[in-house]
């Protein structure tokens, strides 16, 4: 993990399968994560939205991308640096069907990976993208 990605804990996140994705919950279940209710193969999610997965050995070093999480994140304890620098509450990870910020990274266990004030693009791997990005509008 490059050195400009901050983990970012005590974060509240919605996470769930059943919106854009094409991958089904191997325990049937429509949300990953729901607030402090966490499904305990969950691992992370690669950013863009590819859910980490440990089922069925939660203890494995080996995981799936479930491909199309919705997700939802709302800094609690610690804020956002984001926020911080601009002195607002304005600003908030993802925002469920809509947008993520453009200096989220993914969530690793249960923390937001943050790169501000480096965009998430400028400071992630290929191999950290789960799809090719479009970085400009097409003709």
């Amino acid at each position: 993990m490059d050195n400009k990605i901050k983990k970012i804990s005590d974060v509240e996140f919605i996470i769930d399968l059943t919106v854009f994705g094409d991958s089904e919950c191997p325990m049937k279940k429509s949300k990953c994560a729901f607030k402090d209710d966490i499904c305990e193969y969950f691992c992370g999610v690669k950013f863009l939205d590819s859910v980490l997965c440990k089922y069925p050995n939660k203890n494995s070093n080996e995981t799936t991308e479930l491909i199309g999480g919705n997700i939802g994140m709302i800094p609690q304890k610690n804020k956002c640096p984001w926020n911080e620098a601009d002195k607002t509450d304005d600003h908030i990870c993802g925002l469920r069907d809509t947008s993520l910020c453009k200096y989220y990274c993914g969530i690793e266990e249960h923390d937001v990976l943050c790169s501000y004030p480096h965009t998430s693009l400028s400071v992630l791997k290929r191999e950290e993208i789960d799809r090719d990005m479009v970085l400009e509008c097409p003709e």
